[in-house]
C-alpha cells in the first residue's frame, strides 16, 4: 500500500492543481497494551481487528476517494467508551457494532457484532449510544475485516492509476 500511496502523490499535484494532504499508514511504535486490546475485545472487535492494531497504529488517506481514516486502537476504546462513537446500531440492522473509522464524507465504518460485515453507515442519526439508520444509509464494503482491507486496497489502486495532468 505504501509504494501505491507514494504513486498517487506522484502525479497528485500535476493532475489536481493542488498538493497532496499526509496519506500514511502508521506502524505502531509501542506494542498494543493489554487494556487496549481487552477493550477492543470487550467491545466486540473480531480477532482480525485486534491483530491489525497489534501492527498498526492509525490509517489517514484524506486523498484517496474522499478519504478514509481508520483510529488508533486507543481511540476507538475511547472513543466508545466516552459515548463519541455509536456502540449499536438499530432499524436496518440491529445489535452491537465496533465503529473502528470514517469515510471523509460522514460516513462511519463499522464491523457488526450480528454479522462481522463491515459496514459504511450514513445518513443516520446519533441516539445515546446508538446509531439509527435506514436502508438507504447501510453499505456493506466487505464480508469481514480483511476482506475490508482488501477494498481499501483497491480504493488505493484506483487512486493511483496513473493521473493525466489537467489542462
Amino acid at each position: 500500500m505504501l509504494v501505491l500511496l507514494g504513486g498517487l502523490m506522484a502525479g497528485f499535484e500535476a493532475h489536481y492543481g493542488y498538493a497532496p494532504d499526509e496519506n500514511e499508514v502508521v506502524r505502531r511504535s509501542v506494542a498494543l497494551d493489554e487494556a487496549t486490546s481487552a477493550g477492543l475485545v470487550g467491545l466486540g472487535a473480531p480477532g482480525e481487528l485486534v491483530g491489525f492494531y497489534a501492527v498498526v497504529g492509525e490509517v489517514s488517506l484524506p486523498d484517496v476517494g474522499s478519504g478514509w481514516f481508520i483510529d488508533s486502537a486507543e481511540d476507538v476504546v475511547a472513543f466508545a467508551r466516552d459515548g463519541v462513537r455509536p456502540a449499536g446500531v438499530s432499524g436496518a440492522l440491529d445489535g452491537g457494532i465496533v465503529v473502528f473509522g470514517t469515510d471523509g464524507g460522514g460516513g462511519l465504518l463499522a464491523i457488526a457484532g450480528v454479522d462481522g460485515r463491515v459496514y459504511r453507515l450514513r445518513e443516520g442519526a446519533f441516539v445515546k449510544t446508538m446509531y439509527e439508520v435506514e436502508t438507504a444509509g447501510l453499505e456493506v464494503l466487505a464480508a469481514d475485516f480483511p476482506g475490508f482491507l482488501r477494498y481499501l486496497l483497491d480504493q488505493v489502486h484506483a487512486a493511483a492509476a496513473p493521473l493525466p495532468p489537467t489542462a
